[in-house]
């Protein structure tokens, strides 16, 4: 009589259905008759069997999301591995650590064997961060003074624009950009300091703060001065004198 399912022998002496083994745990034959151990067919990777004496391929049970066991034969829920922090996985049965996927860039994830996309974590309003696979919130980076990030999930941080400057670290809004003053301009992005912004020259003014070219300053007219740079208005020669150009200096205009 052959051994049922799930166990061989190799005696030709056996003389009961106790001499028949079972296949160990991680392992299966569907087949009756069975005569060696290697007639005992792996769980495959990706799969465990705990028990002995198992039947079909069907017994074996499929590593969680979020898990994965990249060798056969496996035999308790244990060996199936967690994936690592800052990645997550979706798939059942999965053989494979590669199938753990890392969160995008501008997120993270601070836990092993996250098995959602949306378990990862988007980096706060006024952080960024460039790569993908992030494993801590401390992998968020602060944006640097002249540059801000609005909502979460930022992959990277914005510059303020021509005219502006913000001296705060992790701006969290584009308002946080500051107008270079009336009587000043600032033709790059990014700055960081009100130092930045370039003072429009003697013998010109301007009135409106934020301007981003030098051409925005305006020459005085004729009849006035201004002897400083970044001034906001031009002064007017006094009672009886004028001039006849551009001045910068109190002593130009005649009589």
């Amino acid at each position: 009589i052959d051994c049922v399912p799930g166990k061989w022998v190799d005696s030709e002496h056996s003389t009961a259905a106790s001499d028949c083994i079972d296949c160990p745990a991680g392992k299966y034959v569907h087949e009756a008759g069975s005569v060696a151990a290697a007639d005992c067919i792996s769980c495959i990777a990706g799969r465990y069997l705990p028990g002995t004496g198992h039947t079909a391929s069907s017994d074996c049970i499929l590593c969680l999301p979020g898990k994965f066991v990249e060798v056969s034969a496996s035999d308790e829920e244990t060996d199936c591995t967690v994936c690592t922090l800052g990645k997550y996985s979706m798939m059942m049965g999965s053989g494979s650590a590669a199938n753990c996927i890392d969160c995008p860039a501008g997120y993270y994830i601070d836990v092993t064997g996250s098995d959602q996309l949306s378990d990862c974590i988007a980096c706060g309003s006024g952080k960024s961060a460039g790569a993908a696979g992030n494993a801590a919130s401390s992998d968020c980076i602060d944006c640097i003074a002249g540059r801000y990030a609005a909502g979460g999930g930022n992959t990277e941080c914005l510059l303020c624009s021509q005219g502006q400057y913000s001296a705060s670290v992790a701006s969290v809004s584009e308002g946080n950009c500051i107008d270079c003053p009336a009587g000043s301009w600032l033709d790059t992005e990014g700055n960081d300091a009100l130092a930045d912004c370039i003072g429009c020259a003697a013998g010109k003014w301007l009135s409106a703060a934020g301007r981003t070219a030098e051409s925005a300053c305006i020459d005085c007219s004729f009849g006035q001065y201004q002897g400083a740079p970044g001034q906001v208005s031009c002064i007017d020669c006094a009672v009886g004198k004028f001039t006849a150009s551009t001045t910068v200096s109190l002593a130009s205009c005649d009589p």
